[in-house]
């Protein structure tokens, strides 16, 4: 079992993560769904997830900081942003920060079965 955590504000944004993670075709995810930061903060410190797909800007803790606080809590979980946010120095920070990726909503579903691929979430 996969386990990912969305973190985004919009109910359309979440569906469409959601539907974009379908279409990748993966078996076993089991997707939980939050809209806000400092919900997905507590989460984060009560469950292990294999994954984060997550907004930049979110209400009461933003991605970027959503992140920071899990690395200092000593999580690694793989972190994927989905933003509008086209800045390429956004990104580079993200990166420097830990994220995995970063990739541009609407979400392309072939860059996100990339993305998880790359961290063997399509094993059978």
């Amino acid at each position: 079992m996969t386990d990912i955590l969305i973190v985004e504000d919009t109910h359309v944004g979440r569906r469409m993560l959601r539907a974009a993670l379908d279409r990748c075709d993966l078996p076993d995810l089991d997707v939980v769904e939050v809209d806000d930061g400092a919900s997905a903060a507590a989460l984060l410190g009560q469950r292990s997830f294999d994954l984060v797909l997550s907004d930049l800007y979110l209400p009461s803790l933003n991605g970027r900081e959503l992140l920071i606080r899990a690395r200092a809590d000593g999580l690694d979980v793989p972190f994927v942003f989905v933003t509008a946010e086209r800045s390429s120095e956004t990104a580079s920070a993200l990166l420097a920060l830990g994220a995995l990726a970063v990739l541009a909503k609407p979400c392309d579903a072939a860059a996100l079965r990339e993305t998880l691929v790359s961290l063997a979430f399509d094993r059978a």
